[in-house]
């Protein structure tokens, strides 16, 4: 039984004579690191504490009492921080007022222990000490700055009369604004003062004397909000529907699905008719309302909507739909590409004819059937391989094999890709060996995606015996693991290891869990690996990453497409590629970094390394989604050639989320366009 006043006093002489008397090394290694985490002394060679750290008890006892000893009392304790506000404050650091506020958890029941000293009976008494809640928003900001500061000072930050006088300035300029206001002056003196200012001068004596810019700042912004808000009164505001700009323009997109109204453009006769109707209430003296902002007001609200013009035109020019990112309607004409996209097309669509794909497509309503979905993908694979042997009369049989693990045609795709006119070339290229990691093998930065910023981490440290989480030996999910492992290892998702190889030092093994599918493990198991722990993601440079679009691009998507043509007209396709990251293979000099190990039911251990990317993989995402969005590209050059929409726009519109597709195409083509889509994917592999 000892305490951390006890174990503080621990040093080298203490140390020594304790381990003498252990015999287990295990002891005496916990020894030194319990020595290092308590004496004050080792203080620097601690490690650098969390910001969830809580500031111990003793400590802030000790600071109590040299509050008390310099200014004549204490600070109640409902007026400090919780601890671990307190530890990011003595830290330097800036926190949120809204973690200086009563902690909700005190809110509720609470134990009180009763002793009875005559009987020497021992019980418990629940105690309801119920906060209840804030009544007025202002006085909570307030007493909770107070808190704030007077913690401050309790550290040492800032001393009792230059809290007051932070909270002064800050009230000051509240008295002539608002309470939001308030909030955001508060805050930003207290950035500054910590961050912004380069002055050497202390915290406190910053935000009670200095700052003045920022001060004068705010009570600027809160003069300006309160004269707008006086002249602007609710009473005096028209109610009405949201007016859609771009509609009085000719330039919006979203059809029936607009949120905004859709307003005509006045006739002139009407314009001047209300102007001189202006006229006249402006000249009536006796309204009794403000009109000395009616001038500024208007030129503000022109101002305003000039610049929402441009931010809809900067986004309708970033329109995202996972492929060419351009809206039905709006592509540039086919140039050389037509002729072979075409004649692609031509090819994908008599091979589907032949082997009754479009037949079984034009029958299917919703989704399809499990008899449905067996037929359709047997006769979609034999179309799709008569179509590959059909290009390979072209570009040769080399065509036919895959490489690099991969369970896409690479080759193919790369003369698709330059035949197209695609931009991205250099992705078929890279995947035919593998795709690198970043680890082992440098991945190409390309100015085709967004730079990647990769999130600060500390390294973990990796156990001396590796094995799976717990998860991966439980009796309901042991056999579907071994079940999987076979499947993957049949399908070249994973090769095993020998002997040697499994103890080869310079691998490195991840640890794998086993997640149920929709809550139950009934339904499946989803395998996932932790690259994140055995610092495979911390140590692979990966220079770009995946831009998806969302769900305002899907609806922007729709409307463009029902703007020409009513709802009743289209019909939606669906679909998800199968296996997603698994069907890219891993370059031979990155597969060490990505290997595993499953204990079987037998007791043994089989080590595996993935040949394929793997779920948790920093680079697997991106990889995947630019695979995915060269061959989105190129389908969609095919389905305009063969539809014809340079000459009758809109009858499809395309949107690919990583491995999930949605098209959209009008009734009278669905069938054909559906076959193509479904047989160009299976044709890639």
């Amino acid at each position: 039984i000892t305490t951390p006043a006890l174990l503080a006093m621990l040093d080298d002489t203490v140390c020594d004579k304790l381990a003498n008397r252990m015999e287990d090394d295990t002891n005496i290694i916990f020894l030194k690191g319990i020595r290092k985490l308590y004496n004050s002394e080792a203080e620097p060679t601690r490690r650098k504490r969390s910001r969830d750290e809580s500031l111990p008890e003793e400590s802030i006892r000790r600071y109590q009492a040299a509050f008390k000893a310099k200014h004549g009392l204490p600070i109640p304790g409902r007026f400090v921080v919780e601890g671990k506000v307190l530890n990011n404050i003595r830290k330097g650091e800036a926190p949120r007022l809204s973690d200086c506020d009563t902690p909700m958890a005190e809110a509720g029941k609470r134990q009180k222990l009763e002793l009875d000293i005559g009987s020497g009976r021992v019980g418990w008494q629940q105690s309801d000490s119920t906060r209840p809640p804030s009544q007025c928003e202002a006085a909570q900001f307030g007493l909770c700055l107070i808190r704030l500061c007077l913690s401050a000072s309790l550290l040492g930050r800032m001393s009792p009369l230059e809290a007051l006088l932070f909270m002064a300035r800050v009230y000051e300029v509240g008295e002539t604004s608002s309470l939001g206001n308030m909030r955001a002056l508060e805050y930003a003196m207290r950035i500054e003062a910590l961050r912004g200012n380069g002055d050497d001068e202390p915290f406190g004596i910053q935000v009670a004397t200095r700052l003045s810019d920022t001060v004068a700042a705010h009570r600027e912004v809160g003069r300006a909000s309160a004269a707008l808000a006086s002249s602007n009164r609710q009473g005096q505001r028209q109610k009405g529907p949201s007016i859609c700009r771009l509609y009085r323009e000719g330039r919006c997109t979203w059809g029936d699905n607009c949120r905004y109204a859709h307003i005509r453009k006045r006739r002139p006769a009407e314009e001047d008719q209300e102007s001189k109707g202006a006229k006249r209430q402006r000249s009536n003296s006796s309204a009794g309302t403000k009109t000395c902002y009616d001038a500024y007001v208007a030129e503000y609200f022109e101002a305003a909507g000039k610049a929402f013009d441009e931010e809809d035109a900067g986004k309708r020019q970033s329109f995202k739909n996972g492929g060419s990112g351009t809206l039905p309607g709006l592509e540039k004409p086919l140039g050389q590409e037509r002729k072979f996209a075409g004649s692609l097309a031509d090819t994908i669509l008599q091979a589907a004819k032949r082997h009754g794909v479009t037949d079984i497509i034009e029958k299917t309503r919703g989704k399809p059937s499990d008899l449905q979905v067996a037929e359709l993908s047997r006769r979609s694979e034999a179309a799709a391989s008569e179509c590959r042997k059909a290009l390979a009369k072209v570009y040769g049989n080399s065509i036919l094999r895959r490489s690099g693990n991969n369970s896409i045609y690479c080759e193919l795709l790369d003369n698709i890709v330059r035949d197209l006119g695609e931009k991205d070339r250099e992705f078929a290229a890279l995947c035919k060996d593998g795709l690198p990691l970043g680890i082992n093998k440098k991945i190409p930065y390309t100015d085709l995606y967004p730079r990647f910023t990769k999130k600060s981490q500390d390294e973990f440290e990796i156990p001396e015996v590796h094995e799976n989480y717990a998860s991966m030996n439980r009796e309901e999910v042991r056999d579907k693991v071994e079940q999987l492992l076979a499947d993957e290892e049949e399908r070249g998702f994973i090769r095993r290891l020998t002997e040697q190889e499994l103890r080869d030092p310079s691998r490195r093994f991840v640890r794998r869990a086993c997640l149920p599918k929709r809550g139950s493990f009934d339904n499946g198991i989803r395998v996932v690996e932790d690259f994140k722990r055995n610092n495979v993601n911390l140590h692979a440079v990966v220079p770009n990453t995946a831009s998806l679009p969302s769900a305002a691009d899907l609806r922007q998507l729709v409307g463009a497409l029902t703007q020409r043509h009513p709802p009743k007209d289209y019909r939606l396709l669906q679909l998800d590629l199968r296996s997603a990251y698994r069907t890219l293979g891993v370059h031979g000099e990155e597969r060490k970094n990505v290997c595993f190990t499953q204990e079987f039911g037998d007791g043994s251990v089989v080590g595996y390394e993935n040949l394929v990317l793997s779920f948790g993989l920093t680079c697997s995402a991106y990889w995947f989604v630019r695979y995915a969005t060269c061959a989105q590209r190129c389908l969609e050059v095919v389905l305009r050639a063969f539809l014809g929409t340079d000459e009758a726009p809109g009858q499809f519109g395309s949107f690919m989320y990583v491995d999930d597709g949605f098209f959209c195409f009008l009734a009278s083509i669905y069938a054909e366009a559906a076959s193509i889509v479904l047989i160009f994917w299976i044709m890639l592999g």
